[in-house]
């Protein structure tokens, strides 16, 4: 095939034919639509034994996973996460030792799972919900437990043993060059379609290169080696960080959306809650453009963004002990819907190439606090979404498919099928 061919230049072929391998592009019929669930990184208000990261075990994933089967959401009108779509319940790093066993293998922390990691699987699958675990590419992960570098083949092997759903691929104490981390997680694609289970491949190198095809390193692109790929740095610091992977995942939203063999999509890291990121004692509530304090606005602008850039919703910390205004946003289903829209298609940012080459004037948003009067819009006559201070409505070209940006109409006209 084609593609094995291009993978022969740069080496990894001759890898994966070693291990009687011979797929060259990721078939796991998984990843039509974008991935939801959660995951156990960024668990502010969640309490576990020291070193557990947040989320306690085999006892608080089991919280988890049953309050996303079993708690109804009153935004959504008492349907659960689960059933508004949410899957993935997914353990980030320090799941394990810090060292593999005399056979070169794993070993889950028996402290976190005293019932044996493969009980804590069932108990999750038994409520018919996935479960996800955490690794590397390189050496070590990024919490200094073992990487899968050298031992991916049997690391796909426990993967698949375990019954795992959603595998989460690192790249702490790896090559950051672009010809190493093609090959390397190329390979690892390779050994897990021959894993003999069906398992959601996440990579995570926090670079929007990875979504767009590189001739240059014989990389086919994102949806030939992933379900989902990180496209910008890890949220946890806050604010500056959301900002940073809307516009990445803008960049190359050209380049995810469903495949005839599932699916690809870019991914911009964990969801916040309000108050995390770096705050000022006064910042909680107002915002403070010199910090990256997540407030309620911005929390919510986070949550919208990744649903129309249709990236994955992965949600945190422990849901029953949220503020129930995070819930009702996380549990919207309008926003849902548009995250899980069958057609696959991302936001994307509208100038005069993608309009047909019209003289509309660029959109530009700023946060509201400098010019509230030229930020502020409301729908006007004929449903128009208007900003009266500066006389611009935004608008569909000719009935057709392209979201404009002009001058309103004066007197308002009539909208589309009216």
């Amino acid at each position: 095939q084609v593609c094995c061919l291009r993978d022969l230049l740069t080496g990894s072929a001759m890898r994966v034919l070693a291990t009687g391998l011979g797929v060259c592009a990721l078939q796991n019929g998984l990843g039509f639509r974008p991935g939801l669930g959660w995951n156990s990184d960024y668990c502010t208000n969640c309490t576990g034994p020291p070193g557990s990261n947040g989320f306690g075990g085999e006892a608080f994933v089991n919280h988890i996973a049953t309050y996303i089967a079993s708690e109804p959401q009153p935004a959504a009108a008492g349907l659960t996460l689960q059933e508004l779509g949410f899957h993935y319940v997914n353990m980030d790093a320090s799941w394990d030792l810090s060292d593999r066993d005399e056979d070169g293998l794993l070993v889950p922390d028996p402290s976190l799972w005293p019932s044996g990691l493969k009980a804590t699987v069932g108990f999750v699958h038994g409520l018919g919900l996935g479960f996800g675990l955490y690794g590397d590419r390189g050496s070590q992960d990024c919490a200094g437990n073992p990487g899968n570098l050298n031992h991916e083949e049997s690391d796909a092997k426990q993967y698949a043993d375990w019954e795992i759903d959603w595998y989460k691929t690192d790249s702490c104490h790896a090559a950051s060059d672009r010809a190493t981390a093609f090959v390397e997680y190329m390979r690892m694609r390779d050994i897990m379609n021959g894993s003999g289970r069906a398992i959601w491949l996440a990579l995570c190198g926090w670079k929007p290169w990875y979504a767009p095809p590189d001739p240059a390193h014989s990389y086919p692109g994102g949806q030939q080696v992933a379900n989902s790929w990180r496209i910008g740095p890890d949220t946890g610091t806050g604010w500056t960080a959301v900002v940073i992977n809307i516009m990445s995942a803008l960049g190359v939203s050209d380049f995810a959306g469903p495949t005839p063999d599932g699916g690809g999509w870019n991914d911009g890291s964990l969801q916040l809650t309000p108050g995390m990121g770096q705050c000022s004692a006064a910042s909680s509530h107002v915002p403070d453009p010199s910090d990256n304090c997540m407030t309620m606005d911005r929390f919510r602008t986070q949550y919208a963004a990744w649903c129309m850039l249709a990236m994955n919703l992965m949600l945190v910390g422990n849901l029953s002990a949220l503020d129930p205004a995070v819930l009702a946003t996380w549990a919207n289903p309008e926003l849902v819907a548009i995250n899980q829209d069958p057609l696959g298609k991302p936001a994307r940012s509208l100038n005069a190439t993608v309009v047909g080459g019209r003289d509309y004037v660029r959109a530009t948003m700023a946060e509201c606090g400098g010019e509230p009067e030229m930020q502020q819009w409301a729908f006007g006559d004929y449903k128009q979404l208007r900003n009266d201070a500066a006389n611009l409505c935004l608008n569909v070209e000719g009935c057709r498919q392209n979201l404009i940006y002009d001058s309103c109409t004066t007197p308002a006209t009539k909208g589309c099928g009216d």
